[in-house]
């Protein structure tokens, strides 16, 4: 899901996305009687601390600079669809979902995080599996750590990825700008949006002529 943007912000949201199941691992496998055991317990912690800045500063940084928006996409959250004549809008009531994937993710991480037991190395390859995954692929991965600090993503029934803090919830109505997270490629689609409308004359009800 963050193909196109940069490599440390997809480590941050890797360290900040397998949080849970990383911190279940080290509990449930590491020995608190061993010096050592509370070294990468902190190591990790501060590792996933500063990611989430990193990530909450990078989404703020791109959301306030105009230099990101798209000149070409636009998102509508309206009940009447909308049309460009030289763009893209993407259409939110088309079957978009908020923070989807939570329950698959509980199934095949966190819950193997949990009954771990004699058979250690099994969650690690599964972890550093879906590392792989998350850094060179356009899927999906759901963060319980973002939700939890007011972060949320939408993702759109064509393909798109935006990112949302929960303060600006009351502002998602009408035709927002987005800017981009990632690259100005094609396969880039994770944007974040701004609290800024779209007042381009383009910019027509689907209905009309």
């Amino acid at each position: 899901m963050l193909f196109g943007t940069k490599l440390h912000f997809r480590i941050a949201y890797f360290f900040t996305a397998f949080f849970p199941s990383i911190l279940i691992l080290l509990l449930k496998i590491g020995d608190p009687k061993k010096m050592f055991f509370w070294i990468m317990l902190i190591i990790f912690l501060f590792v996933s601390f500063i990611s989430l800045r990193c990530i909450i500063k990078e989404l703020k940084t791109r959301q306030s600079n105009s230099k990101y928006s798209s000149t070409n996409i636009v998102i509508n959250f309206d009940v009447q669809k909308k049309r460009l004549k030289h763009g893209y809008v993407i259409q939110v009531q088309n079957n978009s979902k908020v923070n989807p994937g939570f329950i698959p993710f509980a199934t095949s991480i966190l819950f193997p995080s949990i009954i771990v037991d004699n058979n250690k190395i099994y969650v690690p390859l599964i972890i550093i599996f879906f590392f792989i995954i998350l850094m060179f692929s356009n899927e999906v991965f759901p963060n319980i750590l973002l939700l939890l600090f007011g972060v949320n993503l939408l993702v759109t029934s064509d393909g798109y990825k935006i990112f949302y803090f929960s303060k600006d919830k009351d502002t998602l109505t009408g035709t927002k700008i987005i800017n981009s997270i990632g690259n100005t490629g094609s396969l880039s689609m994770t944007y974040i949006i701004t609290n800024q409308e779209y007042d381009g004359k383009e910019l027509k009800n689907i209905d009309d002529d």
